[in-house]
């Protein structure tokens, strides 16, 4: 036998040496001599090729094993150009090798001239390559600062009928064990004062698992066939709004097959929304990112040659399913709540409830639900299935029991949507005894809804919509709609109109116009038909910027009632104030309304507008009038310390907040101007750039008995790892230094330290004389 391992002396790398053999068209499949399909050993001889793999030259020789009808290549080689390997390896000296007909290669072909191997070897050969186009990631959340916050919504009202005043409060408190948050609602009216308490929760959240802890007021989970009930006490369970780029429901794949390395192009409706490129061999593209419902993708592959193929598959996505293997769980425990909004504290019986969702497969989500109370036990299941052409299928069945008596529901729905038409429907029954949890009265016998749409850019959009109600104890109703809107140039169309059966009949009409008009500045105009009167509609709005200024609107109407409006809104970086004044059927009346909030972060206390989520207070250094930026847009300037509060984060989210350095002052120096920030519910955290004053500077280093340091030693910042010269006097010119900038000087492995601190100064200078610096020795190198 003839070893293979340096059997041809030739090192990767070099050329391989020649042979006057002629080419030999070796068999693609087939048996060896035995019927093994590989070569006796004793006809085995190593060679040194260069292997040609669709056309494609690799880099480096390859050492292969062969004889009269077969070639052996390295198992190795095989692993790292991806291709499939057989089962049937051959120990040779040591080492695996795969005989080349395994390979299901289309044609293999050794020219013993030139040394060379040649493989054509169609897709499916090569080990496929699954690449995810979109999947969401949870971003690690950023520290939390202990604080909290205080809202305020103050308004005051009257007119010639009434007045009345009142305040929104709103408290929390945040941590990293979790964010609390308790809400009031306070009237005075005819010299009474009442305030009520409305919610009070503390949450803990685990964005690593999706789980959320909420103790004290909240709501329940729902079936599809309930509503949620408020009630105060616990509840564990999912919830993907922790995750908010977490894709919940299944997305499409497209799959395709390539000889040789290329880019592939993926086109979804019409509009190319990736690029990547692959590996030979067949390969799939996971979660496209897409929109729901009917749609379809083209994957354009061109491969290292230019030649170009393309592979079109439809898809429909449904938002109302799970992935498979995804779960969605509730566990809840606690009295359920009346009177929400009238009274503090009115809880009433006591319950339990479970739910469990999860995908079965990417087609099918299978849901279960359970309340038990003193009064009321209630169960449902509902399943949830969609195809490509079918749409979504949902159907749900539930039964509960109250007082002795037992009742049930059934539900059924369908819905098809695609980018220019959709179409669903919906119905449900429930027997006189069927009870929803959290509810005491009869539900409808009957509701049916049916709607349809169609879309297009140059006719504009149209929908219809119909329902029904068949109620028990009250009349029944029914309701027929229909919408047509279209763009006019820059200008918006919109016309409606609605049939109102019941007790009492009627019918509505309205054709509007909106048009901008630059500026943020808004307008509109219309007329409608409404109890058998004709009306009119003109309006103007521009909002209050973001960053801060004045807003307002006016509006005048005329038909079923006669009405003049007008206000103002204005924004600053401590809150809104605005203003309201409304005539109605010659009645006047206005409103006044104060909005902000103020925190204290980290133990420092800001004022700042209404925080409605988490809220960051980014400093600028000691600079005022620099405008930041929240994900691009701008939102406000720093005050006079340097500071602006940022109360609308987002959380869960990557939040990008940065400064605009042309605002700096020239005398300052700063590092990144832009940070990421990932908030929790709720909470608080500050950022601080590093902007501090700068110049450059001129030193005279000296040794703790006043002789200048050597010009042969080396002298560094150890902050930055910036090397400087010395010259003549140990003197030492630093650009850019900050008001402290430490220096070390090593020389014959003695190191010392110098300190240069800058006082300010009221105008920028060019440079700055630091005068004589001391160098204080602080250890020795090993």
């Amino acid at each position: 036998m003839t070893a293979i391992c340096g059997a041809a002396g030739t090192e990767a790398g070099e050329t391989p040496a020649t042979s006057d053999k002629p080419a030999t068209a070796l068999p693609v499949s087939g048996a060896g001599p035995d019927g093994s399909g590989l070569p006796e050993t004793g006809d085995l001889a190593a060679s040194v090729v260069q292997l040609v793999l669709n056309g494609d030259a690799l880099p480096d020789p390859v050492i292969i094993a062969e004889s009269e009808n077969e070639v052996l290549l390295p198992e190795a080689l095989l692993s790292q150009s991806r291709i499939r390997q057989a089962s049937d390896a051959r120990l040779i000296d040591g080492r695996r090798y795969i005989p080349a007909s395994a390979l299901g290669a289309q044609a293999v072909e050794l020219d013993r001239q030139t040394n060379t191997l040649r493989i054509d070897c169609a897709a499916d050969c090569f080990h496929e390559t699954v690449i995810p186009v979109r999947m969401g990631d949870r971003p690690e959340l950023s520290p939390v600062r202990t604080g909290g916050f205080l809202n305020y919504d103050i308004f005051a009202e009257g007119g010639d009928i009434d007045h009345r005043s009142g305040a929104l409060l709103e408290a929390g408190l945040f941590s990293s064990a979790g964010s609390g948050v308790v809400d009031f609602a306070c009237t005075r009216q005819h010299s009474e004062t009442n305030c009520v308490r409305l919610d009070a929760t503390w949450t803990i959240d685990r964005p690593s698992t999706a789980t959320r802890l909420e103790i004290g007021d909240t709501v329940t989970g729902a079936g599809r066939w309930e509503a949620p009930a408020r009630f105060g006490g616990i509840r564990l369970g999912t919830d993907f709004s922790l995750t908010p780029d977490f894709i919940t429901f299944p997305t499409p794949s497209i799959s395709g097959d390539a000889t040789l390395p290329g880019v592939v192009d993926v086109m979804v409706d019409g509009s190319q929304n990736y690029s990547t490129d692959v590996p030979a061999g067949p390969f799939t593209l996971t979660d496209l990112p897409v929109v729901t419902g009917a749609g379809s993708a083209e994957l354009v592959l061109t491969d290292v040659l230019g030649r170009q193929s393309v592979v079109t598959a439809d898809y429909y996505t449904a938002p109302q399913l799970l992935r498979s293997g995804l779960s969605d769980w509730s566990l809840e425990a606690g009295f359920l709540r009346k009177e929400f909004g009238q009274e503090s504290s009115h809880y009433d019986e006591g319950f339990i409830a479970a739910g469990y969702a999860r995908g079965i497969s990417d087609q099918f989500t299978f849901q279960a639900r359970s309340s038990v109370s003193e009064a009321l036990q209630s169960a449902g299941i509902s399943g949830t299935a969609s195809r490509q052409g079918l749409g979504v299928l949902q159907a749900s069945a539930a039964v509960s029991q109250s007082n002795g008596k037992s009742g049930n529901l059934v539900d059924f729905s369908h819905e098809w949507r695609s980018a220019a038409f959709s179409v669903g429907s919906s119905v449900r029954y429930t027997t006189p005894e069927y009870r929803q949890f959290g509810q005491y009265r009869s539900p409808p016998r009957t509701t049916a809804r049916t709607y349809a749409s169609f879309s297009d850019d140059r006719i504009g959009s149209i929908s219809l919509s119909w329902s029904h109600r068949d109620e028990r104890e009250r009349d029944d109703f029914s309701t027929f709609g229909i919408r047509y809107t279209r763009p006019v140039g820059a200008m918006s169309l919109n016309l409606s109109a609605m049939r109102l059966a019941g007790q009492k009949d009627a019918t509505i009409a309205a054709v509007s116009l909106t048009m901008p008009l630059g500026s943020g500045v808004s307008s509109s105009m219309g007329a409608d038909y409404r109890n058998r009167r004709l009306g009119g509609d003109i309006r103007i709005r521009k909002s209050a910027p973001p960053a801060g200024g004045l807003g307002y609107a006016a509006q005048a109407s005329s038909g079923t009632h006669e009405r003049m409006e007008a206000g103002i809104d204005y924004r600053t970086r401590i809150g809104d104030a605005a203003g309201i004044v409304s005539q109605v059927e010659n009645r006047t009346a206005g409103r006044l309304t104060l909005r902000g909030g103020a925190a204290i972060v980290g133990g420092s206390w800001v004022v700042a507008p209404s925080i409605t989520n988490s809220l960051a207070v980014v400093t600028v250094g000691d600079q005022p009038g620099v405008q930041v930026f929240q994900d691009r847009q701008l939102v406000g300037r720093t005050d006079k310390q340097g500071r602006i509060v940022l109360t609308r984060l987002r959380p869960f989210e990557r939040n990008v907040l940065s400064f605009d350095p042309r605002d700096v002052s020239l005398d300052r120096s700063f590092g990144l101007t832009e940070a990421i920030v990932v908030p929790g519910l709720r909470t608080g955290h500050r950022i601080e750039f590093d902007v501090g004053r700068s110049s450059d500077v001129l030193a005279y280093i000296v040794t703790p008995d006043g002789a200048p340091i050597s010009s042969s030693g080396k002298i560094a910042n150890p902050d930055t790892g910036e090397t400087y010269p010395i010259g003549q006097d140990g003197r030492v010119y630093i650009e850019g230094a900050r008001q402290v900038t430490r220096l070390r000087f090593i020389r014959n492995k003695v190191i010392c330290e110098a300190r240069i601190v800058l006082g300010d100064t009221p105008t920028f200078t060019p440079y700055r004389d630091a005068g004589t610096i001391p160098c204080l020795p602080t250890g020795r190198l090993r």
